[in-house]
């Protein structure tokens, strides 16, 4: 969610104060998104088979479920998010200085939403194309290439993950198999918080 909302925000060259908005232009980029992972599910089990994935509640349903009291809007993605109370104090980090603000490209929302978030994505998409099943990736890997020029990353060239820095994730690679996604053991509990002593802003 938080990479959508900065890219739509700095799309829109916003200076001084950063406000949650989604402009005109870019409202459509929730959509997209919430397209881009629905496909990739049902892709993945129709290839696999795995029942787990089909356990994923799609972005819109899970708003209303967890939200629906609170959204004001609920005719577009862009506009549930926008008119969503529980956001309303979500802010995207940003780094001041005396010409305005920059985006704070060394936070977790940005590290670790484009490198361990979208970039796994990807490469889940890319696996499952070699493997004769495409799912559009343009949106995803625009998303990428606007991050990563101005993180100093090269994760994503020439629309694939083949990037210098692709080494330092943890992607599912062309020979990898698709199984692999579901089988990864999932650590949950106070201990993998243990030692975490970073500010947070807003959406934990």
């Amino acid at each position: 969610m938080q990479p959508r909302l900065c890219f739509a925000m700095w799309l829109a060259q916003f200076r001084g104060s950063v406000k949650r908005h989604l402009t005109t232009k870019y409202d459509h980029i929730e959509e997209i998104m919430a397209e881009f992972t629905a496909g990739l599910k049902d892709a993945f089990f129709e290839m696999t088979g795995m029942e787990g994935c089909k356990a994923v509640i799609p972005l819109k349903e899970r708003l209303l479920i967890q939200y629906g009291d609170q959204i004001a809007d609920k005719s577009t993605m862009a506009k549930m998010v926008g008119t969503n109370k529980a956001y309303s104090m979500a802010k995207t980090p940003v780094i001041a200085s005396d010409k305005g603000v920059s985006p704070a490209v060394n936070h977790r929302v940005v590290v670790d939403d484009i490198g361990w978030g979208l970039c796994v994505l990807l490469s889940i998409a890319e696996r499952l194309e070699l493997a004769d099943k495409k799912v559009p990736t343009s949106m995803i890997t625009f998303m990428i290439e606007w991050f990563q020029r101005i993180m100093g990353k090269e994760y994503v060239v020439d629309g694939r993950l083949l990037g210098r820095d692709v080494d330092e994730l943890v992607l599912l690679g062309p020979e990898d198999p698709l199984s692999l996604v579901g089988s990864i053991e999932v650590v949950r509990g106070d201990s993998v918080l243990k030692g975490a002593e970073e500010e947070r802003y807003g959406n934990p």
